[in-house]
C-alpha cells in the first residue's frame, strides 16, 4: 500500500510538473509572438519614416530656397574741413535657390543712428501711392514699409521695399542701388556699423548679408 501510495504521489507530481512546462512554454510563445509582433511594428515604422524623409529632400530639392545678399560700397573722405564723410554703395540681392521669390522687403541696420543720414532711390509718401500702379522695373523705386519711419531720424533700421519688382526669379538679382550714407563729424570716435537683411514671403525669417559695412572714425 505504501508502494502504491508513493507512486500516486509521484504521477500528480510528474502531471503538475507537465502542467507547469505547458504554461510555461505557452507563455514563452506568447512573449515569442509579442516580439514579433513589436519587431514587425519597428519594421513598417521604419519604412513609414524613411518614405516621409525620402520625401521631404525630394521637395527640398524641388523647391530649393537660396538667398545671396552682399554689399558693395565706396568711401568718399572730405576734400575740406567741414564735409561729411560719405559711403555710397549697393545693396544686392541674389535668388541663388530654385524657387520664385516673392514680396521682398529689405532691412539696412545703421549703428549708432546718430549723426547719419541714408539717401537713395526712395520715394516721398505721395510719390509711392502715385508711381504704385505703374512703375516699370528699369525704374528702380524704393519706399519705406512703414510710412511713419521717412519722418523718423533717429531709426537704425530701415525697411524698404520695391515699387519696380514684386518677385525675383532663380538667378536673378535685386538692387538697392547708390543709396549715400552721410556721416557726420564728431568729437568722440565713431565706431559704425552697417548690416543688410533680405525678407521674402517665402523666406521670412530673412537673410542677413554675407558682409557688413565697418568704420571706424
Amino acid at each position: 500500500m505504501k508502494i502504491k501510495a508513493e507512486s500516486h504521489d509521484k504521477l500528480i507530481q510528474l502531471k503538475q510538473q507537465i502542467i507547469h512546462y505547458k504554461s510555461e512554454a505557452t507563455k514563452f510563445e506568447r512573449e515569442a509572438n509579442e516580439m514579433k509582433r513589436l519587431a514587425m511594428q519597428y519594421k513598417e515604422q521604419s519604412i513609414m519614416q524613411k518614405k516621409e524623409l525620402e520625401e521631404q529632400l525630394t521637395i527640398k530639392k524641388e523647391l530649393n530656397t537660396s538667398i545671396t545678399a552682399y554689399f558693395s560700397y565706396s568711401l568718399i573722405l572730405p576734400r575740406e574741413e567741414g564735409e561729411n564723410i560719405k559711403i555710397i554703395g549697393n545693396f544686392i540681392v541674389l535668388n541663388s535657390g530654385t524657387t520664385l521669390l516673392t514680396s521682398p522687403v529689405i532691412c539696412l541696420r545703421i549703428t549708432p543712428a546718430t549723426h547719419i543720414s541714408l539717401a537713395g532711390k526712395i520715394a516721398s509718401n505721395n510719390e509711392a501711392f502715385a508711381k504704385d500702379s505703374y512703375i516699370t522695373e528699369s525704374e528702380e523705386r524704393w519706399k519705406y514699409v512703414n510710412n511713419e519711419q521717412q519722418e523718423t531720424k533717429s531709426n537704425d533700421e530701415h525697411w524698404l521695399v520695391p515699387l519696380h519688382l514684386t518677385e525675383l526669379e532663380p538667378g536673378k538679382s535685386l538692387s538697392f542701388t547708390n543709396f549715400e550714407i552721410d556721416i557726420q563729424k564728431s568729437e568722440a570716435p565713431i565706431s559704425l556699423i552697417i548690416e543688410g537683411f533680405a525678407y521674402f514671403f517665402e523666406w521670412q525669417q530673412g537673410e542677413p548679408s554675407i558682409n557688413q559695412i565697418v568704420l571706424n572714425l
